[in-house]
């Protein structure tokens, strides 16, 4: 690899690094209320309306930036959930991940691993609820689940 290369690369990298930053920051400012009364980015807030669940994760009950740690097989971990709502009265946790990529496929196993920790540890926060996970693609605004399935109110 040529150092033109590697200039290119580190660039490239900086700028979806930078990209990712943003989009995260923009999101964690949206809150969707039921009567319509929103806040953060318009913009984005059209794209998370189209969708119930996505309604859901940004209502005002919902939290972002969830610090959460503990155990799994032997090994500390501690991570940040970017979103997650607990409902007490369907005894369930759903969280999404936000991912900027713009080809899924590429770290895709990786994500899904990083999920299914989220929701190893949240099991142990929260004994006898549902737990499901998601990623939400920002590039085309699609829901992937990961863990579980959320129950219906």
């Amino acid at each position: 690899m040529t150092l033109n290369e590697i200039i290119d690369a580190a660039i490239r990298s900086k700028h979806a690094t930078d990209a990712g930053t943003r989009m995260h920051a923009a999101l964690r400012r949206v809150v969707i209320n039921e009567n319509g009364d929103d806040l953060g980015n318009p913009e984005l807030i059209q794209h998370l309306r189209h969708n119930d669940l996505l309604c859901d994760l940004f209502h005002p009950q919902s939290r972002t930036e969830v610090p959460i740690a503990g155990r799994i097989s032997g090994r500390f971990i501690s991570r940040r959930i970017d979103r997650m709502r607990v409902f007490d009265d369907r005894r369930c946790v759903i969280f999404i991940d936000y991912k900027t990529d713009l080809v899924p496929d590429l770290l895709r196993p990786q994500y899904h691993a990083q999920l299914k920790e989220y929701a190893a540890l949240l099991r142990d926060v929260y004994p006898g609820y549902d737990v499901c996970g998601y990623i939400l693609w920002t590039h085309d605004w699609t829901v992937e689940p990961v863990v579980g399935h959320a129950k219906k109110s």
